[in-house]
């Protein structure tokens, strides 16, 4: 967006336009089971386009946009503090959120404001032309899987005691526990923190330890588990009305727990891939 020119004078966070104005925007994510709420705050420094939302003339408006999903948005107001609701389903991955005040409909601009090569002009504005912008900000939706908490709620990953070999798990805990050995578990620090592989590590680590968990918690002479971790997949088993018995493939039911990660997975690595192409 900064190097997009303009037909007319634009208050951006250069202010080459607006020399002695300024805007920022600020937003916070709040997740639920259900949905996503934006919150979201402008901070205008200029009485010209203050003065044209205040007529109508114009509305502070906020353009959401997630690859993942393929949706976007515009959300406008009048007030500089507002907040919108998506439905969870309408997110997955990184989404942004880019801020503009747009204009509300036909009408002249003139300012005092202007650059001194503008201040003689007034400019003809359509309804929709961008009249201001700031810097887009970021977030990552993920699906839950247990109220507002993600899979780390069951899942504890920790450094073994052993330099290599294979994966360990720990059924006894509340959480269920992954023995990484050290190589892994050190590599595994070092990638989980960049949202091109989050989703990729989830699938590798968490679905193999969800579907070992499940061989002996689908056993029907088992006792009903005192444990979180199975308490949570109960209740998560139930609100997907997953038919359950001693025959079903763990593997299969740790998937639709999970939310068929390999798809999630490969589809988070295309978006990442694509993010850094553009």
């Amino acid at each position: 967006m900064s190097n997009k020119s303009f037909p007319h004078p634009v208050l951006d966070p250069t202010s080459s336009d607006y020399p002695n104005c300024g805007i920022q925007f600020r937003a916070g994510m709040v997740p639920s089971p259900i949905a996503y709420r934006f919150e979201c705050q402008f901070d205008l420094g200029s009485e010209t386009l203050q003065s044209a939302i205040d007529s109508g003339n114009a509305r502070y408006a906020v353009q959401v946009d997630c690859r993942w999903t393929s949706f976007r948005r515009v959300y406008k107001s009048e007030k500089a503090a507002f907040e919108f609701e998506l439905p969870e389903n309408a997110l997955r991955g990184s989404v942004f959120l880019s801020p503009y005040i747009l204009a509300e409909q036909n009408f002249t601009l003139s300012s005092e404001e202007f650059n001194s090569l503008f201040k003689e002009l007034s400019f003809p504005l359509r309804k929709s032309y961008v009249l201001a912008w700031d810097y887009p900000q970021e977030f990552y939706a993920e699906k839950t899987l247990d109220d507002l908490k993600n899979i780390n709620a069951i899942l504890q990953i920790v450094r073994s005691s052993k330099a290599n070999g294979a994966v360990e798990y720990d059924l006894t805990q509340d959480k269920i526990v992954i023995w990484l050995p050290q190589d892994d578990f050190d590599s595994y620090s070092m990638l989980k923190s960049n949202p091109g592989y989050q989703t990729s590590l989830m699938c590798m680590l968490a679905l193999p330890a969800l579907a070992c968990a499940l061989a002996d918690h689908l056993r029907p002479d088992r006792e009903p588990s005192s444990l979180r971790w199975g308490r949570v997949l109960d209740r998560r088993i139930a609100d997907l009305r997953l038919p359950i018995d001693s025959d079903k493939d763990p593997w299969d039911v740790a998937q639709k727990i999970l939310d068929f990660p390999l798809s999630r997975a490969l589809n988070s690595i295309k978006t990442y891939l694509h993010g850094l192409d553009t």
